[in-house]
């Protein structure tokens, strides 16, 4: 097959296939009697040109990383020009666009591909006061044009889109704080080494293809785009429809797949469902619970050819999964046992489907009953069983929520490490063995006030006498060298709390965590359970708070043990 270079085309038409070569790499093929061209820049910029962005396509989506590569690449290949060698085989290529003339009369092409390119091409523009005389419109976005054009004046970021649009706008802000705005304007549009974009007109080429069979042909083998937005283009095709309401089911399934996505985006229920911050369409993760973590752009390409009437059941069970999450994330204790799952396992379509089939069982899913045993049988301790003993405390903190009926933050719980930490400390005192991080120490424990009585006079060089005062102050003398690594001594800690209260004595670690706690704008989330620990809630009558003992930890134990029994029985 013949193989062309886009570098050292000017116009192309040929009645053979060939393949479209950049910079030695495949970027796809073209069949016989595709017509492309290479076109400056400045001419796109400069031309009176209303592109329509129909509804199959995904919203804009550029990264960090792709909008500065493209501000970085344009600067490095303009300083590496010499005016004396440069040719015009030296210019910068932009990827292709694919245009189609529009049947809207509206607007002069539908811009079947490259609306990436061409925005972050606007908002770098614009945000350099060089707005192009191109616009872009979008079928079922039509708010979105708007916010492009005052995007240095708009603060609203709600919308998945505009948090893109925002992001690049900010990025080349920063970037011409270190680059000259003209010279970098120069690279781009110079009439020699400047940038260009490869252009195929389907309507000039004779492609009598509806737009959206374009766009899904291309991006089948050639111009790749992510599962979820093929999937997306499978449900917006117009022989999907009735002629007469096609436009409305179409803006209602856009409406509705970008109102979906942007749900997925709050930080909280994300976290929830177990997944890590990402920038790709979360709206995957639900395509993947309906079709059973299967490959599901296969899964619902083959649905979809089923029948017409086929298409609306389909997109209707894509509806209800969600509205099931959403369901469960309103309803106190199914939002709480299902957070606890995710965070321990990857089956939620299991769960989905155990729970429209009324099977779902809470108790026997979280293994509640093992880890019972566990405890009963004293096999939880900190240098046996670590897994384990995360596992119980943090059942016993989302147990503790459901009975309070307050939320469990899973944001914050999976933005910030948490450790599990001894509440009456191990002996640590192997950490401080300088004479000046004794000193520091000591000087903390005195100045707190909460040992009136004490005389802290003593010389911290000589070893027995201050692992004496530790000793007595740390409490780790009150537990038995069982009960210190028992999970009766031990609770979930976010790692930067625990690096400020560290080897404290027990008091003084009591009012850094309410110190943390009662600090509306502090980002650490201390958990109810390791709340109520510091507090001796579970304590019962022991009202002595400058220390944590031996009845404390077995009164703590005795609560987690009886919140397991009530929660296995139902109670």
């Amino acid at each position: 097959m013949k193989q062309l270079n886009v570098e050292e085309i000017e116009k192309w038409n040929a009645t053979e296939e060939v393949e479209l070569f950049l910079k030695g790499k495949l970027i796809g093929k073209l069949i016989p009697n595709e017509a492309i061209t290479t076109v400056p820049i400045k001419d796109i910029v400069n031309q009176r040109t209303n592109f329509f962005i129909p509804a199959y396509q995904r919203g804009y989506r550029w990264d960090k990383k792709q909008v500065v590569d493209l501000l970085e690449d344009i600067w490095e290949h303009g300083e590496n020009q010499s005016s004396s060698e440069t040719t015009i085989k030296n210019r910068y290529c932009l990827q292709p666009i694919v245009l189609k003339k529009s049947e809207n009369k509206n607007y002069d092409y539908d811009l079947v591909d490259g609306q990436q390119r061409l925005t972050t091409l606007f908002i770098i523009l614009n945000t350099l006061g060089k707005t192009p005389n191109f616009t872009l419109n979008y079928e079922t976005r039509e708010e979105s044009a708007e916010f492009l054009k005052n995007i240095e004046k708009e603060t609203d970021t709600s919308n998945i889109d505009y948090f893109h649009f925002k992001q690049t706008f900010d990025l080349t802000k920063n970037f011409f704080k270190t680059h000259d705005k003209e010279q970098w304007l120069n690279y781009l549009k110079n009439d020699v080494f400047g940038a260009f974009f490869i252009v195929y007109n389907a309507t000039q080429a004779g492609d009598e293809r509806a737009s959206e069979a374009i766009f899904t042909g291309l991006n089948a083998g050639k111009i790749p785009l992510t599962d979820s937005e093929l999937v997306k283009g499978l449900f917006l095709r117009k022989s999907n429809f009735d002629e007469l309401s096609v436009q409305n089911e179409i803006i209602e399934i856009s409406t509705e797949w970008d109102r979906i996505e942007q749900r997925l985006r709050e930080k909280n229920f994300w976290a929830w469902l177990g997944q890590e911050e990402t920038d790709e369409p979360r709206i995957d993760f639900v395509l993947s619970i309906v079709a059973e973590n299967q490959k599901f752009h296969k899964y619902f390409l083959d649905k979809l050819a089923e029948s017409r009437e086929n298409i609306k059941n389909v997109w209707i069970e894509i509806k209800k999964c969600f509205m099931t999450l959403e369901d469960w994330y309103d309803n106190l204790e199914i939002y709480h046992l299902i957070g606890f799952l995710n965070k321990n396992s990857e089956d939620i379509a299991g769960y989905y489907n155990k729970y429209l089939h009324d099977t779902l069982d809470f108790r026997k899913e979280t293994g509640a009953e093992g880890l019972l045993k566990n405890l009963k049988d004293g096999n939880l301790s900190y240098d046996e069983n670590p897994g384990l003993v995360r596992k119980v405390l943090f059942l016993f903190n989302i147990l503790t929520c459901i009975e309070t009926k307050s939320r469990f933050r899973f944001d914050s719980y999976q933005e910030k490490k948490y450790d599990i930490e001894h509440i009456a400390p191990h002996s640590e005192t192997d950490k401080l063995t300088k004479v000046k991080d004794r000193e520091d120490w000591l000087y903390k424990v005195e100045s707190s006030g909460l040992f009136p009585e004490r005389n802290f006079d003593i010389d911290v060089s000589e070893e027995s006498a201050f692992q004496n005062l530790y000793a007595e102050l740390a409490d780790n003398q009150r537990l038995g060298s069982e009960d210190i690594n028992g999970i009766g001594n031990l609770c979930l800690l976010d790692e930067t709390t625990n690096r400020g209260y560290g080897n404290k004595p027990f008091p003084l670690k009591v009012q850094i965590i309410m110190e943390i706690d009662a600090d509306q704008k502090n980002s650490e989330y201390i958990l109810p359970a390791t709340k109520n620990v510091f507090l001796k809630y579970y304590s019962g009558l022991n009202i002595n708070n400058l220390t944590w003992e031996e009845k404390d930890a077995k009164n703590y134990q005795s609560a987690i043990q009886k919140m397991l029994e009530r929660f296995i029985g139902g109670v």
